[in-house]
């Protein structure tokens, strides 16, 4: 079992994170939980909506500071009370109170928001979150089953307001199932997000097991693929769809559950299956996946513009990079730990921007048009003009494993900043444009 970091945190986390959804006998839960950290895991989730689930890892988990705990909140508590469900403060506290209870623990290491919430503003949320990871009671945030245009809204909040970001979303991904590829998943590899992907075997429709009673047309056509590339390969048919789901994208960690601790071992071993080409190919025949109309014509509007995104107008000049002292967790911070841990070589030039990465301290460009581009160390501009697109393509191609833009729109501040900045409006004013 290798390690990744927790989104854009310093949080170490497992290749595959074991469900304890199925887990509501303690003595199986302790041999699948034995099994699963003998093969190195250390990510257990789990929720306030699964039935025992808590209460036997509470009584299970002996070392608890060995795992990173996670558990959900959101899903209804009692169907007779319209406060015991929602992502509002009120549902919050009391969930979690009760949550960390079952656990016999004082606090838990990722906390998910379990799914969105219309009828509660995002703000509320995350100050509310934000309140218990000051606590002590929640170490990292992480926001399940929702839309990514929420996820990426929150982020902003977050940045902005100086809250705890999310660090991970969790989200069903299957060769059966493959919607989050439309935004869901893009969103997540730009914003430096986790996606612990669950339904990854499509709860045995594509290994053929049993207990899926009267499988699909879809179904029996995509896991027939699935046993041919097994036999080729000679591995199993859930290796081949674990590996499938970790093939897409770097930042994909299945989420698998186990009902008894045999097959653990074997289902870990996923981890170590690589599919050539031509197996995701013939995996991808059988179950094709169309992004869409919209995604077509984006996809054909840039290719007509050579692959190039318009401009946003404006430039910086050398005038506007200046040195930038490290604050905190906020763009300048962020910034230093993906370029500067993350960057497979910190001396290579990135491209298209005559820009080296050598060391501290960090820069600020000043875009001239509301926007801040924060860059990396020894910064040596060559060019006369850095655009804040150009930024975030060079920081796209140089570090693929982490596309995290690094260019944002300054909204009009509610609260005073805790990172020092340069903000230049479009009229010259010095106000920030409105987002």
């Amino acid at each position: 079992m290798r390690y990744r970091l927790f989104g854009r945190t310093g949080l170490r986390v497992a290749e595959m994170f074991l469900g304890a959804m199925a887990l509501q006998e303690p003595d199986e839960a302790r041999r699948v939980v034995k099994a699963y950290a003998d093969a190195g895991g250390n990510v257990i989730d789990t929720a306030s909506a699964y039935a025992e689930s808590e209460s036997v890892l509470g009584e299970v988990l002996t070392d608890r500071d060995r795992f990173v705990l996670a558990t959900k909140y959101t899903l209804t508590r009692d169907p007779h009370d319209p406060n015991a469900g929602g992502s509002h403060r009120k549902n919050l506290v009391a969930s979690l109170e009760r949550s960390l209870r079952r656990l016999r623990t004082d606090y838990v290491d990722i906390l998910w928001v379990h799914t969105w919430d219309p009828h509660t503003p995002v703000a509320e949320t995350l100050r509310a979150l934000d309140d218990l990871v000051r606590a002590g009671k929640v170490r990292y945030l992480g926001v399940s089953d929702t839309p990514a245009w929420v996820v990426s809204r929150a982020d902003v909040l977050a940045e902005w307001r100086g809250w705890t970001p999310f660090a991970g979303v969790q989200v069903p991904y299957s060769l059966l199932n493959r919607d989050i590829e439309r935004d869901v998943l893009p969103m997540a590899e730009q914003l430096g997000l986790t996606v612990a992907a669950w339904g990854v075997l499509e709860h045995g429709a594509l290994t053929g097991s049993s207990r899926v009673g009267s499988p699909s047309p879809e179904q029996q056509r995509v896991a027939a693929a699935v046993r041919a590339v097994a036999d080729e390969l000679g591995v199993t048919p859930a290796q081949v769809a674990i590996a499938w789901s970790r093939a897409r994208s770097s930042v994909v960690h299945p989420l698998i559950g186990f009902r008894t601790a045999d097959r653990v071992a074997e289902t870990v071993a996923a981890l170590d299956v690589t599919l050539p080409p031509e197996a995701v190919a013939k995996l991808e025949a059988a179950a094709p996946f169309e992004p869409g109309p919209f995604a077509d014509f984006v996809n054909r509007s840039a290719a007509s513009a050579g692959g190039v995104r318009p401009r946003r107008g404006g430039g910086a000049s050398a005038a506007g990079v200046r040195q930038l002292g490290d604050g905190g967790d906020g763009p300048v911070h962020r910034l230093r730990r993906l370029l500067g841990r993350q960057a497979e070589d910190p001396r290579q030039e990135v491209r298209g921007l005559g820009v080296r990465v050598d060391q501290p301290p960090l820069v600020e460009v000043d875009t001239g048009v509301g926007f801040v581009a924060v860059a990396q160390p020894g910064v040596q501009a060559h060019q006369t003009e850095l655009d804040t697109d150009d930024l975030e393509a060079a920081h796209a191609g140089a570090h693929r494993a982490a596309r995290v833009p690094i260019a944002f729109p300054l909204p009009e501040p509610a609260a005073p900043l805790v990172h020092e900045v340069t903000i230049r409006g479009q009229d010259g004013s010095g106000r920030p444009p409105a987002c």
